[in-house]
Parts: structure tokens; C-alpha cells; sequence
């Protein structure tokens, strides 16, 4: 039990959340320093109905009184939990991803809009060709066979008696675009409810919460499992693109 000597400091006690587990802290001065004996004995104390779980003591800065911190926690947790069984907790982060430059959508089109050919090809033909003029807008690698043109990586491709006639102009083979990726966190009581959650992996489905990136598709990527206090939780995370494969991903 607290003895009786001990007085409780202001704005004692507070009510804490411990990972999971409902706490609260109690802080008493005394003028007689704690033996260990006594610390023993607040086992058995409660305090709101809470049950003792701890107690350190130490002088004040003066060293004229000792300050007991007891915490009495509820391993039952009946401080409420950050989310209700099932309650999503979402949060983002995006590191970028480096994508081909020439890279193409399922349509056949440029990934990138303003993407042209020339910015990591060189034209090549006949020594003496002249530059033709639909190598400014040209957006794939693809000629006539008769035109006495082709689309390279690097000279050394060359045919015998050809030449770089038009040397590409960017020199990079990829970019870095947004890659946001979202966790989901719900937390279950039972453990079957939360493994079933694990069915979603690898299928385009939508979170409930986008933050800014709501143009973008979504393709579950990752789903754990794992033990947290009483509950179970389950971490799921989406990975976020301007389109995911129908003919490989299906719908959730």
C-alpha cells in the first residue's frame, strides 16, 4: 500500500498508453528515503482500480525530499487502444522510382508524354544522308526498312559505310518519378480475421486514404501479420503507379 507519509505532486497522476497497454503514473515525495522493503511492499496497490506494476525513487535536485515515480498498469488495457478492432491507421512515404525513359503504357503510347526518340538514340544511315525531318517528333524505334535510316544505342552498332548522321541528345537512359507508397494498419483481435486479410497481395486495389495521390492505381505489394500486445496487426502496403498490368494483376 502507499504509505501514508507519501504526498502525491501536483498534476499526479496521468494517464499514459504503453505501446498498447493502459498506464498510470503516480509521483509522491517523502522526507525519509525509500528502503527496497518498502518499494516491495506497494505490491498489491492499485490506484483507480489499476494494479501496481512498478516504482523507482530518487533524491530531489536539492536532495531535501525523494521522489517516488509508482506506474500502475492494466494489462487488460482498458485505456482505449490508438485504433478500434479493425480501425485503419495510414501513412506515406515516397522515395521516388527510376523508370526507362522509353518507357511504354499497356496502350502502346509513351510513358512520358513528351518523350521523343532522339533523346537516347542516335539516327544512323548511308554516309551522306541527309537528316529527315520526321526525326525531331518521332516517339518509338521504328522506320521504314527502305528509308535508309535506323534508330542505335551507340556507334559501335554500326553497319559498314554508316554513320551517325544526327547524335542523340540527352543522355540518360532513365528518370526518377514519384513512388509513393502507403501503410495500412489495422489491428484484430482474433487472429483468423487479421490472416485474411492477406488474400489482397498482389492485386490492384484501392486504399481508403490516397493523401494527394489520388490519380494513381494501386497494387498491394506487402501484407504481414504479426503479434502486437493482445492484438494482432496487419501492415499492408500499396504501391501507387499511373497503371498496373490488367493482364497480369487482377482486381481485389
Amino acid at each position: 500500500m502507499i504509505p501514508d507519509e507519501w504526498e502525491m505532486q501536483q498534476n499526479y497522476p496521468v494517464k499514459r498508453v504503453s505501446g498498447r497497454e493502459g498506464s498510470v503514473v503516480a509521483k509522491y515525495k517523502t522526507a525519509k528515503q525509500p528502503t527496497i522493503e518498502t518499494l516491495t511492499c506497494l505490491i498489491g496497490a492499485s490506484i483507480d482500480g489499476i494494479p501496481f506494476a512498478g516504482a523507482e525513487a530518487a533524491p530531489s535536485e536539492g536532495g531535501a525530499w525523494w521522489l517516488v515515480t509508482v506506474t500502475f498498469q492494466d494489462q487488460a488495457s482498458t485505456v482505449r487502444p490508438i485504433a478500434d478492432d479493425g480501425d485503419p491507421v495510414f501513412t506515406v512515404e515516397d522515395s521516388g522510382q527510376e523508370l526507362p525513359i522509353d518507357l511504354l503504357k499497356n496502350d502502346g503510347t509513351p510513358y512520358f508524354a513528351g518523350y521523343r526518340t532522339k533523346w537516347n538514340y542516335h539516327l544512323a544511315g548511308p554516309e551522306g544522308a541527309e537528316l529527315p525531318s520526321w526525326w525531331i517528333e518521332a516517339t518509338d524505334t521504328t522506320t521504314d526498312d527502305d528509308s535508309g535510316y535506323r534508330w542505335i544505342k551507340e556507334p559501335d552498332s554500326l553497319p559498314d559505310g554508316w554513320v551517325i548522321i544526327q547524335a542523340k541528345t540527352k543522355r540518360l537512359e532513365s528518370v526518377m518519378v514519384p513512388g509513393p507508397v502507403i501503410l495500412e494498419q489495422r489491428w484484430y483481435r482474433n487472429y483468423r480475421n487479421a490472416s485474411r486479410q492477406t488474400k489482397d497481395i498482389f492485386t490492384i486495389l484501392t486504399p481508403a486514404k490516397t493523401f494527394d495521390y489520388s490519380d494513381l492505381e494501386w497494387l498491394v505489394v506487402g501484407c504481414t501479420v504479426s503479434p502486437d500486445g493482445r492484438r494482432w496487426v496487419v501492415e499492408k502496403r500499396y504501391q501507387g503507379a499511373d497503371e498496373w498490368d490488367a493482364d497480369i494483376y487482377e482486381d481485389a
